[in-house]
């Protein structure tokens, strides 16, 4: 025992510098580790940010898409010239974008905000409707139909608009992502009642849009 007090004594310097170096060791390795696991968060959240940038803008330029307009090449009763949605110019116009929007943006559709997967998914809801709608229609009826139906095309990409700024306005500094539990469509009494106030719910509609294919045949 007293040999081990004195190596102790005579060595306790070097002993306690040892020490210092280990902790000092032990306490820098703990702060690196805990930084590099602060960076590595950071930067999958900066790649989940950038998706749902991407999600958004997507959404965003769908909207805008669906307001650019083509003309009748003729007026109305008031003058105005009349017009339709771009994408109506043709069958085969309508199918390339239908297409190209359904398949860009269920790409990111899980990467948006609540608010903008439900106007989303209720569009969808609109298009398969539509969709089956147009199957009646020649290909030379589709601007006609467009004309008809121009008003929904432009409430419904206002709609969709709207929901993608909103996640740039209050959701884009938030480090936190939402509820994905919470429902992403609207409840069927709401889908419904909204479906039934779009002109393609109107039975007049539906009416004339039969009559131009009758003319046709």
């Amino acid at each position: 025992m007293e040999e081990i007090f004195r190596f102790f004594l005579n060595n306790g310097s070097a002993l306690f510098a040892i020490l210092g170096t280990l902790s000092g060791g032990v306490v820098t390795y703990m702060g690196s580790w805990a930084l590099s696991g602060r960076e590595y968060n950071l930067r999958l959240w900066d790649k989940l940010l950038e998706r749902r940038m991407k999600a958004h803008e997507n959404l965003i330029s769908s909207a805008l898409q669906m307001r650019v307009m083509a003309s009748l090449g003729i007026a109305d009763n008031l003058g105005d010239i009349r017009r339709f949605p771009e994408i109506f110019i043709s069958k085969d116009s309508f199918e390339d974008w239908f297409q190209r929007f359904t398949y860009l943006n269920n790409e990111y559709s899980t990467c948006l905000s609540i608010k903008a997967k439900r106007e989303l998914y209720f569009f969808q809801d609109y298009l398969i409707n539509l969709h089956a709608f147009l199957k009646q229609v020649p290909t030379e009826n589709y601007p006609k139909v467009g004309e008809i139906l121009r008003q929904d095309f432009i409430d419904l990409s206002v709609q969709l608009e709207k929901s993608s700024y909103a996640f740039f306005k209050k959701d884009f500094r938030k480090l936190k992502i939402g509820n994905i539990e919470e429902h992403h469509k609207y409840k069927k009494r709401i889908t419904y009642a909204r479906l039934s106030r779009m002109l393609l719910g109107q039975e007049s509609v539906q009416r004339k849009v039969a009559l131009l294919t009758m003319l046709h045949q």
